[in-house]
């Protein structure tokens, strides 16, 4: 009835939790902890937009957060991988309720649904080109698709090296 948006993280702090930075709630109710699948399903008529400490706390990694929002596995910075503890381990999005979690509805959190988000004539150009379809790998590769470039209003803010082709 308020129209409301939810903003949830993608990254779940496993790594954390495993490593005991992050304390869990009390073993009765870590079932409650991050559970954006009964969020989402409890919900159907909530706006969920993706929430990210970047650019403070780390650079941009959009393919990092998809995956995380998919496969509940959290990385270290040496590149070993932390498994989600039991609790959280079935608690996983599809690519495809991800994509617009990170898209529209950032957008429409931010009251500018209308001239960003999607890809329509009239709103700003702001989209990405990727190296794979995230709605076409296995979820364990999502991570690994490159960003060849990025567009921002029309302007092309970052360009992969060796990919100028696609960078107009």
């Amino acid at each position: 009835e308020l129209d409301l948006v939810a903003n949830i993280f993608a990254g779940f702090t496993g790594c954390a939790f495993e490593d005991g930075r992050f304390a869990a709630s009390p073993e009765a109710y870590q079932s409650w902890e991050w559970r954006w699948r009964s969020l989402l399903d409890a919900n159907p008529d909530v706006h969920f937009a993706w929430h990210s400490d970047t650019p403070y706390i780390s650079e941009p990694k959009a393919m990092e957060e998809i995956h995380a929002f998919v496969t509940r596995i959290d990385y270290r910075e040496d590149g070993s991988a932390c498994l989600p503890p039991d609790w959280a381990a079935d608690d996983l999005l599809t690519v495809e309720e991800v994509l617009p979690i990170m898209t529209i509805e950032g957008a429409y959190a931010l009251l500018r649904d209308q001239e960003i988000g999607s890809l329509k004539a009239g709103k700003l150009a702001d989209l990405i080109i990727l190296s794979d379809n995230p709605l076409e790998v296995e979820s364990e590769e999502i991570r690994d698709i490159q960003v060849l470039m990025t567009m921002v209003g029309g302007n092309v803010e970052y360009c992969l090296e060796g990919y100028e082709a696609f960078c107009p």
